[in-house]
């Protein structure tokens, strides 16, 4: 039987001794309190529209307190309002299963969500697209935007496919004309997208 000890930390507020991994450790000053009364204090001050929070300790000076230190004892609510007070360009982790808050100051050079670890477009803030113009991506449909969509939609750039106007299906010209009927009987250029007769003649493209 191991006979190692938890070290025991004092806390000031509860007055209480507390395991030091319950501990937070105040940024700038050599502070700590236990994470109840750490979560207590700051939400507090929160509610009373207080952006900048300093070290408990009233004589303290250089302490200070940020989101990032406190989000584990905060509810998520607090953690956004008191972000949002404090961060002006900030945007959150475009992956819905993430939606962590990134400041762009931080990172702007980045390829990737530092909590979620997957690429996305830091240029309009969306899902990774390399083979998709930000304008292209952002025209996409709800439905359109998971990745075995942008994958496909990046083999039928390679292959040259084009997407029925009509019903959006791809299809891909063997031979013959420009002219082409989907398998939902919409004929539509398969140069231009322009819808077509019988005739497979393409007023836009004049052929």
């Amino acid at each position: 039987m191991s006979n190692l000890r938890t070290v025991d930390l004092h806390c000031g507020i509860c007055v209480q001794d507390k395991p030091k991994s319950d501990f937070i450790f105040i940024n700038g000053c050599s502070h700590r309190y236990c994470s109840k009364c750490i979560g207590t204090y700051v939400s507090i001050k929160i509610r009373n529209n207080m952006a900048k929070i300093a070290c408990p300790q009233p004589v303290c000076k250089d302490g200070s307190l940020e989101p990032e230190l406190c989000k584990p004892v905060l509810a998520r609510e607090l953690f956004d309002r008191w972000s949002n007070a404090l961060i002006k360009d900030k945007f959150y982790c475009p992956y819905k299963d993430c939606s962590a808050l990134l400041i762009t100051d931080i990172w702007k050079d980045k390829e990737g969500c530092p909590y979620c670890n997957r690429f996305f477009c830091f240029k309009c803030k969306s899902p990774w697209h390399p083979e998709l113009a930000c304008e292209d991506f952002q025209k996409l449909g709800k439905n359109e935007i998971d990745m075995e969509d942008l994958m496909l939609m990046e083999l039928a750039k390679r292959q040259g496919w084009k997407r029925c106007p009509f019903c959006r299906f791809y299809v891909e010209k063997v031979s013959g004309c420009l002219s082409l009927k989907c398998r939902c009987g919409h004929v539509f250029c398969y140069n231009c997208g322009t819808t077509m007769t019988e005739d497979h003649y393409c007023a836009a493209c004049r052929h």
